[in-house]
């Protein structure tokens, strides 16, 4: 089982299959079969993972840590940056708006549309000292050992833009970071 804080396989703790809980991700290392539909796993490892969204309340970029108000639960969250967690920043909505209205053109699309990996993969980097207060994150994170306390995989900073196109097309305000 991966360990609290952690999604290094090094780190994992003993476990048994007996441990695994629904929705758990695993991952397995080991050879597949030569149809690929079935592997001989030397290693699994598995965990629960988090998913939390809401806008910045503090920053405190010496101790590594970020302050959100979980907009699911309502209540303070603190997640710890590592060297291991990935920041990225959604670029602003409102710049490449203006941009495509003062004739610039939108970049043309790939015949095959991108996975969310891949689109979260190329967007550009950013670190603790780029987030702000008031700004709006989703965070990926392992399950950690305090329940108001969860250790990035990866950070997205700069999400309001989606969040207010996500409201106009649905037609709803649950996720406003002021409600």
């Amino acid at each position: 089982r991966y360990a609290p804080d952690s999604v290094k396989f090094a780190e994992a703790l003993a476990s048994t299959l007996a441990e695994i809980a629904f929705g758990d991700q695993l991952r397995a290392r080991g050879d597949k079969s030569p149809d690929g539909l079935r592997m001989a796993a030397e290693d699994i490892v598995f965990g629960t993972f988090l998913t939390s969204l809401g806008p910045i309340t503090a920053v405190n970029s010496e101790t590594g840590e970020v302050q959100i108000r979980d907009l699911q639960t309502k209540t303070s969250l603190t997640i710890r940056v590592t060297a291991d967690s990935r920041l990225k920043k959604m670029p602003d909505m409102r710049e490449m708006f203006v941009s495509m209205m003062k004739g610039g053109k939108p970049a043309a699309a790939d015949p095959e549309p991108a996975s969310m990996a891949q689109m979260l993969d190329h967007l550009p980097p950013c670190t603790i000292d780029d987030l702000k207060a008031g700004s709006t994150v989703v965070v990926t994170a392992t399950k950690g050992a305090r329940s108001d306390m969860v250790t990035a995989i990866m950070l997205v900073a700069n999400i309001d833009g989606l969040i207010q196109m996500a409201q106009m097309q649905s037609g709803e305000k649950g996720l406003s970071p002021d409600r």
